[in-house]
């Protein structure tokens, strides 16, 4: 559980509720991911009064800090794609990819058409989504880690995504008192 006023991580027992250990950050969580594969949690961390950005990555075996993964922007939100073993990671002006098994920034795909936002992973046609402010979905490749295509969408500033592999459709909601849906095919994008 991220404490964003506190700057730590707690480690809570899943069967008792109760906790187990915190874990200090630095900066200011944001968003936590687990990759069950190598028994890792990955944490989002804002800069604050001086504090570095990044990924921490947590060892879950001893829940010690393993390595911290620099950004050049803040990071925010996190997606984790098990089959390719990376973690995209979205920052003011960019998403930048992880190798989840090295700790280390693959390569970060610039985003100058939109703030990234809430994503969503597409694991059939092998694709993450990007919400972006104003009203842009961006498709990455998770092969090529490159845009690959641009998607507007009927949404405001800060909408959501979710991707449904059973009916291979993404739904996108921008929030508000006038919420909108807009439902995408998972293997054409439109």
């Amino acid at each position: 559980m991220c404490n964003l006023t506190t700057r730590f991580l707690s480690v809570i027992d899943a069967a008792t509720n109760s906790l187990l250990s915190t874990i200090p950050l630095g900066g200011y969580p944001w968003r936590v991911i687990c990759d069950s594969v190598d028994n890792k949690v990955f944490v989002s961390v804002q800069s604050g009064h001086g504090s570095d950005t990044g990924v921490v990555v947590i060892d879950c075996r001893a829940d010690t800090i393993e390595a911290v993964v620099p950004a050049w922007d803040d990071a925010c939100l996190l997606c984790y794609y098990p089959e390719r073993a990376k973690v995209y990671c979205t920052q003011d002006h960019g998403v930048a990819v992880i190798d989840a098994a090295a700790d280390s920034v693959l390569t970060t795909i610039p985003f100058t058409w939109a703030r990234p936002s809430w994503m969503a992973l597409n694991r059939g046609y092998d694709k993450v989504y990007v919400a972006g402010k104003p009203n842009l979905l961006t498709v990455i490749s998770g092969t090529t880690d490159s845009v690959r295509t641009l998607v507007p969408v009927y949404a405001e500033a800060g909408f959501n995504v979710h991707y449904n592999p059973k009916a291979e459709k993404l739904y996108t909601m921008a929030p508000g008192l006038y919420a909108y849906v807009t439902i995408l095919s998972g293997r054409s994008d439109s």
